[in-house]
């Protein structure tokens, strides 16, 4: 005679959605969207690997938004949170699909440049980041945030002299 048979289906969509939210998060900061420490870690790793024989300019700039814990004292942490988000925005502005920018934790940022001159570098960092990042107050409603910077923009054997101390991961 004929079997029987028993089909059973399920719709995972939902989960399947879950699932890529998940992975798409792993490796981002939950606050800015930006890479995470270790996340940048990795990929400035992957970027110097890809140097081999052939020379690629790569250029890191790191820098901090002063005052963080007074904002958040003074204004509350909400204040604070807007700052670190317009820093954010301010990072996806100035880099390429090619560059990665990070908030490495707390106050620290990064952007790594990959495939640019130390004075394209330089140039972007003082004129599409530290420029807007000066006047902070229009980025977050009035608050004065003082960033400070930090020249680390190098060819990737200045890169890799840095990285180790500029890049601990926990």
């Amino acid at each position: 005679g004929l079997g029987e048979a028993v089909c059973v289906a399920r719709d995972i969509t939902e989960m399947k959605l879950a699932e890529n939210q998940l992975r798409d998060s792993v490796g981002r900061d939950s606050l800015t969207s930006l890479l995470n420490h270790a996340a940048f870690h990795e990929e400035v790793s992957r970027v110097l690997s890809l140097d081999g024989s052939d020379h690629v300019d790569v250029g890191l700039v790191l820098f901090d938004l002063d005052y963080l814990k007074l904002i958040n004292d003074v204004h509350g942490h909400q204040t604070g949170d807007a700052a670190l988000r317009a820093v954010a925005d301010v990072l996806r502005t100035a880099t390429r699909e090619s560059d990665c920018a990070a908030r490495l934790g707390g106050d620290e940022f990064a952007a790594l440049f990959v495939g640019v001159e130390r004075e394209v570098v330089v140039r972007i960092a003082q004129r599409r980041i530290l420029s807007v990042l000066q006047h902070p107050g229009e980025l977050v409603g009035g608050v004065p945030a003082p960033v400070v910077a930090e020249d680390a923009t190098a060819g990737a054997a200045h890169l890799i002299q840095v990285l180790p101390r500029a890049l601990v991961l926990p």
